[in-house]
């Protein structure tokens, strides 16, 4: 209801339905959180979930939004040389590596639609021969 006064929209209830239809809407490759009703499971599970290496570079890169947002931090926000540089690294890595990812999963999908095959990437459309690439 905040966010809807907020935004100066009139509140519906079916906002909370969402889940009973997304189904219909959106492929299952998305997280199955969208499938379910909104649950107070997830507030704050990144501090149960992240590495205290990922949640370093976390703050490094977030900080100053997590403070001005007054978010709980688990360091003290300091911007170490040894953390900075960690996060170089695995950015300098990790982006070609997600790069080659994105392209495979283009051709792919590129390849299932020239073909009329379903994919998982593509949800539940497709063509009915039951084919699947993964």
């Amino acid at each position: 209801r905040k966010v809807f006064s907020f935004l100066e929209l009139p509140y519906e209830t079916q906002v909370l339905d969402y889940w009973r239809h997304s189904r219909n809407f959106i492929g299952a490759h998305h997280s199955n959180l969208i499938f379910q009703p909104v649950s107070k499971a997830s507030v704050a599970k990144w501090k149960q979930n992240l590495s205290q290496s990922d949640l370093e570079i976390f703050e490094l890169l977030a900080g100053g939004m997590l403070r001005e947002y007054r978010y709980d931090m688990h360091g003290d926000g300091a911007k170490s040389a040894v953390v900075a540089w960690r996060s170089a690294f695995q950015l300098l890595t990790g982006l070609p590596k997600r790069g080659w990812q994105v392209v495979a999963t283009r051709v792919i999908l590129g390849l299932a639609a020239a073909m009329g095959w379903r994919t998982e990437a593509a949800g539940a459309g497709g063509a009915s021969s039951g084919d699947k690439l993964r």
